[in-house]
């Protein structure tokens, strides 16, 4: 037990560029615990007086104790991106820590404190070294083979609760520096691999809450988490996206910003980064970082993905369309693993009949890397919510899932099926598309540009009889750039024919659960589109990934499909704006103009298509604010 259990004793490792951004941490933890004893044990580079009295400051009722780290202490460092010697300062905390710490938390200094630390420090941490948080971008088995460890996962050192008691005795942290001295060339995360080899099977996991690293901030959505029934109680902001850094994208930047205010450091951070008062305002106007919609799920994919391709198909009520298509989908030819996933949108009619009965057929499907799945195999029904695992290696067994999501949505019933994918490349089609039978290959070929993150495809009308909507005929490729300020235009984007990384819809969270087919927006399609270039990804038009469209409109339908298409434009075109992103919004409203046409050719037919987006905006504001009201002041979490 630590010498005075009503202490709490928090260290922190850094050097004078990082000075602005430990004051977020310390305040913020203040902030958190009002009425705690702190103790902030401060590893450092030689920090001036002058400096410490403006961190006294920040906790006037705190004690500081300011541990200089010499070049003896902890191992030389080359800097590397943001990376700098002083990742290593936690290491020294067995030697240098004050010889009356027994249990000390370590945080970061690139993190904002939102609970009460006092609960974390209370954790059993049972007959283990230390607790942390898994790493949501590192693969455990591969780090745990290559050095020959128990398996047991791999941590982020991020926030840590060490048992400093029992790491001095024996000697744990003094080993891990050694480890990292004599294997720093092949230790891409520099001391957090040297702990993770020390500690192996040695480690209590905390709540992901602990810890939210940016992809599960993003998959969680801005201002609606959901971790486990948790609110976060620690964003750690991991990469090189950080909050105090102009141009870059975190949904809860503003926290940082929020921890600095009214402190002598606030200015200094603002500076620092080149970050103008502009985008500092965007930034700190909270209301633009909370999305509705988001995704729910803490985790809606895994990081890793052990079949080449998913593809996912959403239904409602279209047995005999769907049949149809599993048809098109028994013909593809394919050299690589793929899984087809049917996510039954709360159907009343003999959707669960028609995908047993394609399984029951034998619907050929080629997979030419499985030996045991020639021509003529049959396709396998898992009417599960969860797929079969695949052993790592395995060139896993095609199979075709039902997956029940009662709620309408086309947005959520896509997440429905992301949460069960295991492909590295999700693709999408319409349950009135036929793919043609190279249709996954080009899916894969599309993908060759590592930069590529999303890309639709061509899509042909089936039936000449149909109106020709929702169709692209177009032979000519497109790239479009991940650059700032983009506005991403709906026009040739077709959910029917669309494909992500795995990777990609990680980072942004999904689909917008609002919107698509059975909401009152359409545009989940171009909107997950948009928002996978503006983090940072380009997006493409390959028109040799092709689907036929069967959709039966005739001319007479027209007019009502239309109408949709613009209220949900003018909802797409608005999240711009709840996102901050100004210019592209500001392209998005200037793009209404070529749709109306020059003047002399305005007729009041028109201003229909600029109204109903017009209603589309207002309507998917006023939902926003509605979602906004019941996090901040009903049963929703809230940050404040």
């Amino acid at each position: 037990m630590p010498a005075d259990p009503a202490r709490i004793d928090v260290a922190l490792g850094f050097d004078g560029t990082y000075a602005p951004h430990a004051a977020a941490v310390v305040a913020s933890a203040v902030r958190g615990a009002p009425g705690a004893r702190f103790r902030f044990i401060v590893l450092n580079a030689g920090l001036e007086a002058s400096l410490q009295a403006r961190f006294q400051a920040l906790a006037p009722s705190a004690e500081f104790v300011w541990v200089p780290v010499g070049t003896d202490d902890v191992p030389s460092f080359q800097d590397r991106g943001h990376f700098s010697r002083a990742t290593l300062f936690r290491l020294a905390l067995e030697s240098l820590a004050p010889k009356d710490c027994s249990r000390v938390i370590y945080l970061d200094t690139d993190i904002v404190v939102l609970g009460d630390l006092r609960d974390l420090w209370n954790l059993d941490l049972k007959d283990d070294v230390l607790g942390a948080v898994h790493d949501e971008n590192e693969d455990p088995t591969d780090f745990t083979s290559r050095w020959q460890l128990p398996t047991g996962g791999y941590f982020n050192a991020g926030v840590l609760l060490i048992d400093l008691e029992r790491v001095r005795a024996e000697s744990l942290f003094n080993i891990a520096i050694t480890f990292y001295a004599q294997n720093a060339e092949v230790l891409p995360w520099n001391d957090q691999d040297a702990l993770n080899w020390i500690c192996a099977g040695r480690w209590h996991a905390l709540d992901t809450a602990w810890n939210v690293q940016r992809c599960t901030a993003i998959s969680v959505g801005a201002g609606q988490p959901a971790l486990n029934g948790q609110r976060p109680r620690i964003v750690h902001f991991t990469g090189s996206q950080k909050p105090w850094l102009a141009g870059t994208y975190h949904p809860w930047s503003w926290l940082y910003w929020r921890a600095l205010s009214g402190t002598s450091f606030f200015e200094q951070a603002r500076h620092a980064g080149n970050v103008g008062r502009g985008e500092h305002l965007r930034l700190r106007f909270r209301l633009l970082r909370r999305t509705p919609g988001t995704l729910r799920q803490s985790n809606l994919l895994a990081a890793d993905g052990r079949l080449d391709v998913s593809l996912v198909i959403a239904t409602r009520n279209r047995a005999r369309q769907l049949a149809a298509c599993l048809d098109a989908i028994g013909r593809l030819t394919f050299d690589g693993t793929f899984e087809v996933i049917v996510v039954d949108n709360g159907s009343t009619d003999d959707t669960a009949a028609v995908v047993a009965s394609a399984a029951a057929r034998g619907k050929t499907i080629e997979s030419n890397a499985n030996p045991a799945f020639e021509r003529g195999a049959n396709l396998e029904l898992e009417d599960v919510a969860h797929p079969r695992s695949v052993e790592p290696g395995c060139q896993g067994p095609v199979s075709v899932r039902r997956i029940y999501h009662a709620r309408p949505g086309l947005g959520g019933a896509r997440n429905a099926g992301l949460a069960t994918a295991q492909g590295r490349i999700i693709a999408f089609t319409d349950d009135d598309c036929y793919v043609a039978s190279d249709f996954l290959t080009e899916a894969s070929r599309g993908f060759a540009d590592p930069r590529i993150g999303c890309i639709s495809g061509r899509v042909e009308l089936f039936d000449p009889t149909d109106a020709p909507v929702t169709i692209n005929r177009s032979r000519t490729p497109r790239r479009y750039l991940a650059t700032a300020g983009a506005y991403l235009h709906c026009d040739g984007i077709i959910g029917g024919n669309l494909a992500f990384r795995r990777a990609t819809l990680r980072a942004i969270g999904g689909f917008d659960a609002t919107m698509g087919a059975g909401t009152p927006f359409a545009a989940e399609d171009v909107d997950a589109a948009a928002r996978a270039v503006g983090a940072g990804w380009d997006g493409a038009y390959h028109p040799s990934m092709v689907v036929f469209h069967h959709h039966g409109r005739k001319v007479s339908d027209i007019p009502k499909l239309y109408k949709s298409y613009d209220i949900g434009r003018g909802a797409y075109t608005v999240k711009y704006l709840l996102r901050g992103e100004l210019l592209a919004f500001a392209k998005g409203v200037a793009a209404v103009r070529w749709r109306i046409g020059p003047p002399w050719r305005w007729r009041r037919s028109s201003f229909t298509t600029p109204a109903w987006e017009l209603y589309g905006a207002v309507h998917y504001v006023l939902a926003h604010l509605a979602s906004f009201a019941r996090r901040r002041f009903g049963a929703g979490h809230a940050f404040d």
